[in-house]
């Protein structure tokens, strides 16, 4: 079994990691990585779907929206990761269009895209769950980069 952590450390320091099954009779060996993060992110944020999140006329289904600003031709990558359900992302323009998905059909937890922007301005991204009952935490990053691809 493999229990897995994502956490954006809010300064340089020493932190402490307590490792635990829940149960003092069963023993065993673990390990404990600590990975960094190597992208640099525009934006990068721990959001949740709960029951205060807005709902899809669809489905009724939970779903929030992030804003970020783009710039004209830059490629942006945008990620959610969860560990409590399957992320389904939309980007969408200003005016609420839908630019790109990742639907997330295979059920995967986490769901990315990329797309060159076609103009400077602010841009939504919208994640949403697969299947509509799901709640939860999430990553949200986005990047973006001038290079050709």
């Amino acid at each position: 079994r493999v229990a897995q952590v994502n956490v954006k450390l809010p300064e340089t320091g020493m932190y402490t990691i307590l490792a635990s099954n829940g149960d003092p009779k069963q023993t065993g060996r673990y390990s404990v990585v600590v990975e960094r993060d190597p992208n640099i992110y525009s934006f990068d944020r721990l959001e949740e779907l709960d029951s205060s999140s807005s709902r899809l006329s669809q489905d009724n289904s939970p779903y929030e929206i992030s804003e970020f600003q783009g710039e004209q031709d830059r490629l942006v990558t945008i990620r959610a990761s969860s560990y409590s359900f399957f992320p389904v992302v939309y980007l969408l323009d200003s005016d609420d269009r839908i630019l790109a998905s990742n639907e997330n059909t295979v059920g995967d937890r986490n769901a990315a895209l990329e797309y060159r922007l076609p103009k400077s301005g602010t841009y939504k991204v919208l994640v949403n769950s697969l299947r509509p009952e799901d709640r939860g935490a999430y990553r949200l990053t986005i990047s973006s980069s001038s290079q050709l691809r």
